[in-house]
């Protein structure tokens, strides 16, 4: 298997298990939120937390693995969602909602780092195979709608705490993840000539650069939304967290 082949079906397996990460916080962090919390009000705060890491972590992600290259950029965020995780499944065990909201802000930074999966597949994949390359990377995250939601499920009674096990079983899957990126060979990005380039503020005053901002913001917040509230009516009607699985 050619090196360009390989550091692309590690980034799939990377972007599978992010997405894994992703969809099980989505199925899990509000019932969470809503049992550890003193005021149910804030049930969703660490969804909410775990989104704005998310972008904020977007931009220094880059500038770093500029700096000091793709693998340890990814690799530092592996660590960090490994750490979120950790968090996660001590403050469950223990009831610290404070604690959960802190795991689940890393957990965000974790996927501002691994949401770069797809390009790092663009940048090492030829001209003829970069689309064949994201794709094969983007089908992970497919594979992963299945799998987190039903991993929730599996795991939710390992510990005495509800959800306890299905934030311990993501740290394992982080863990897998860290391990796999160590396997990458990805040169590091190549820095444009100063001046050859726009800067971001002159890229993001174009119409088409704030179209697609707000199609993704709307996008994202409907989703959210969607699948945030979702779990806590089905909770409220008490129906089983079985029956909210894919």
């Amino acid at each position: 298997m050619s090196n360009m082949k390989k550091n692309v079906l590690i980034l799939a397996a990377c972007q599978a298990m992010l997405m894994t990460s992703g969809s099980l916080l989505i199925a899990t962090s509000a019932l969470v939120g809503y049992r550890l919390a003193p005021d149910k009000a804030l049930a969703t705060l660490p969804l909410a937390m775990q989104m704005l890491a998310s972008m904020l972590t977007s931009i220094p992600a880059s500038l770093l693995m500029q700096r000091f290259g793709r693998r340890a950029g990814f690799l530092l965020g592996s660590t960090i969602g490994i750490t979120g995780a950790g968090l996660a499944t001590v403050a469950i065990v223990t009831g610290n909602f404070t604690l959960f909201v802190i795991g689940a802000a890393l957990s965000g930074m974790f996927a501002g780092f691994g949401n770069y999966y797809r390009f790092a597949a663009a940048d090492v994949a030829t001209v003829d195979y970069r689309g064949t390359a994201i794709s094969y990377v983007m089908a992970g995250g497919v594979i992963a709608a299945f799998i987190g939601p039903n991993l929730a499920h599996w795991t939710s009674a390992w510990l005495v705490a509800p959800f306890a096990g299905s934030y311990l079983a993501l740290a394992a899957i982080l863990m897998l993840s860290f391990t796999t990126q160590l396997f990458l060979d990805i040169p590091r990005p190549v820095r444009e000539a100063h001046g050859s380039g726009r800067t971001l503020a002159a890229i993001a005053r174009q119409p088409v650069f704030i179209v697609a901002a707000i199609g993704g913001m709307l996008g994202y917040g409907i989703m959210a939304l969607v699948m945030t509230a979702t779990p806590l009516a089905m909770h409220e009607h008490h129906y089983a967290f079985a029956t909210r699985r894919l």
